[in-house]
């Protein structure tokens, strides 16, 4: 996640620029219902919501003065992606999969969507089967946006980046 902050300048005007910003823990959640299919093969249509805290923005102004910033600010991040996975080994009380999923990422401030962008993630995982009809999955998750290019939050502009989250997820699947 690249940003630019636009405010004056300590010793002239215009933008920070190369700048880095931290963010503290970000709760994700998500839920997905989908089906699997006899040939390893399984569907599933996933909602993911993460609350992604902002806590300092670090720059440098034109005459390379470094300025930090400290930050109350949050951005949201909705998904809804359309997942298809392959499991290696569905009859096995352990099974590693891998999943691919295209779909649509809502970006904004507390509920406000800014701006909605092409979401893409590829998944990898084993799951482990704790019972005939349920799994704890273990999964690695790599998320990524096509560019942002509108403002979030009062001073905070996602400007030429993607956003990208690299997640470790541990769930619990129910069949049916």
């Amino acid at each position: 996640l690249r940003t630019d902050v636009a405010f004056p300048a300590v010793c002239g005007a215009g933008p920070l620029n190369a700048l880095e910003t931290e963010f503290g823990a970000s709760p994700t959640f998500a839920v997905a219902a989908g089906r699997a299919h006899n040939n390893g093969i399984r569907d599933e249509l996933e909602y993911r919501y993460s609350a992604i805290q902002v806590d300092r923005v670090i720059g440098t102004v034109q005459c390379d003065v470094t300025t930090t910033l400290a930050s109350d600010d949050q951005v949201n991040v909705h998904t809804v992606i359309p997942n298809l996975y392959f499991d290696f080994n569905q009859e096995g009380r352990i099974s590693p999969f891998v999943g691919v999923g295209v779909g649509g990422a809502f970006i904004g401030q507390l509920f406000d969507s800014d701006y909605s962008n092409l979401a893409f993630q590829g998944r990898a995982g084993i799951a482990f089967t704790i019972a005939e009809d349920l799994s704890v999955d273990v999964e690695y998750i790599n998320l990524r946006t096509t560019e942002l290019e509108n403002d979030v939050g009062d001073f905070l502009r996602l400007n030429d980046g993607s956003y990208i989250s690299n997640d470790l997820s541990i769930s619990l699947r129910k069949r049916f």
